[in-house]
């Protein structure tokens, strides 16, 4: 299967906007617009209800929306019937037939289709796609024969072997374990790469985003509250609640007492911190909170003189400690900052230090690493 050309790539500029949908008194889309480019992985993140899904389904044509439009290509489709629209959906566990081999499942499509397709061009395509996704050699498997990442591919064959526009897809690597879901994402990121359509992946696994998208859109009570790159998500997030959602973050409540030139000072239980970057204007007074990544913190012992250069310390004790091969997560109850999550590699400082609960440390970190967020709160909206 060619990678896609010049028409295809032009049919596949993605419109939604002002996207609502609504059953009964609940809103579980909430104007929702975005702009998506051909080629362009762009993923749907969000916790458990807050819509992704669903809006998922709006754009796959499986639920009508209440406002709003869709348009793709110049085209809109925003009550298109699904099986019209140049859009394919890979569903979360994978819905294969089992009582028809690999083969006759990748072109079930094809052969639904009207008019007919010649049968030699049915089996062109479907041989296309399976060389594509490195399962030519396992046509005849029924879907029970295969491994849980075998029926995934599957799924991903059988859904672009009618060469949409734009391939949808819904949470389709949380039914396969650590390692392999690993694998799965190298995988489809090359295949998206390959291909040049644009992919639209829902997922609740902020690290599987991350890793995979060109574009994120977290999504909250039904609303997209940040559409950013991943690095922007993470360096930047919009308020507390991304900021926790996406990866681990300490906070430090505080109250914003000056800004200047993209740097803000907070003052907190803690004492006045300045010279901190902030993710949006904050105005004096403004509750906010202080933001440090437990990777960008540096561990050391009292008196060695390892954070010497850090503008920030805070002195404690470990409560915890976790080993994660590379890495060690260390849990500090400081006097200032309350308990702080601090990630150090294993190659570093973590060879070095008695990491056993109760062991006196220091820790260090610099303003240009910190960030002040706005403190959202549950009656905030979104």
């Amino acid at each position: 299967m060619p990678v896609a050309n010049d028409e295809r790539v032009a049919e596949g500029f993605l419109h939604v906007n002002g996207l609502c949908k609504e059953y009964g008194d609940v809103r579980a889309v909430s104007d929702v617009s975005f702009a998506l480019e051909p080629g362009t992985f762009f993923a749907l993140l969000g916790p458990s209800g807050c819509g992704k899904t669903t809006l998922l389904k709006l754009l796959a044509g499986f639920e009508t929306p209440s406002a709003g439009e869709i348009h793709l290509g110049g085209d809109v489709i925003t009550h298109v019937p699904a099986f019209r629209r140049p859009l394919n959906t890979v569903f979360q566990h994978y819905a294969l037939f089992p009582h028809m081999d690999v083969t006759k499942n990748v072109g079930y499509a094809l052969r639904q289709q009207r008019p007919r397709i010649a049968k030699s061009e049915i089996q062109s395509r479907v041989d296309e796609a399976l060389l594509m996704v490195r399962l030519d050699h396992l046509g005849r498997r029924r879907p029970w024969e295969l491994s849980g990442g075998q029926q995934q591919r599957v799924a991903l064959a059988r859904a672009l072997v009618a060469q949409p526009s734009v391939l949808l897809l819904d949470e389709p690597l949380s039914a396969l374990d650590a390692k392999l879901r690993v694998d799965m994402q190298t995988e489809l990121k090359s295949l998206q790469t390959r291909l040049g359509i644009s992919f639209v992946f829902v997922t609740h696994d902020q690290g599987e985003a991350l890793s995979m998208a060109d574009r994120i859109a977290v999504m909250r009570a039904g609303e997209i509250v940040q559409d950013s790159t991943p690095q922007e998500l993470y360096d930047l997030p919009v308020d507390s609640w991304v900021a926790g959602f996406i990866g681990t973050m300490n906070f430090v409540p505080g109250t914003v007492t000056g800004a200047s030139g993209g740097l803000t000072q907070i003052t907190t239980d803690a004492g006045r911190f300045s010279g901190i970057p902030t993710t949006s204007d904050l105005t004096p007074g403004r509750s906010a909170q202080l933001a440090l990544r437990p990777e960008r913190l540096c561990l050391s012992t009292p008196g060695s003189g390892d954070t010497a250069t850090a503008e920030c310390t805070a002195s404690g004790v470990i409560e915890s400690f976790s080993f994660h091969g590379d890495q060690v997560d260390c849990t500090v109850r400081t006097r200032t900052l309350g308990a702080v999550r601090v990630r150090i590699p294993l190659a570093g400082a973590a060879h070095e230090i008695n990491l056993q609960p109760g062991t006196a440390v220091d820790v260090g970190w610099h303003p240009k690493d910190a960030r002040i967020v706005p403190t959202w709160n549950s009656a905030s909206r979104p």
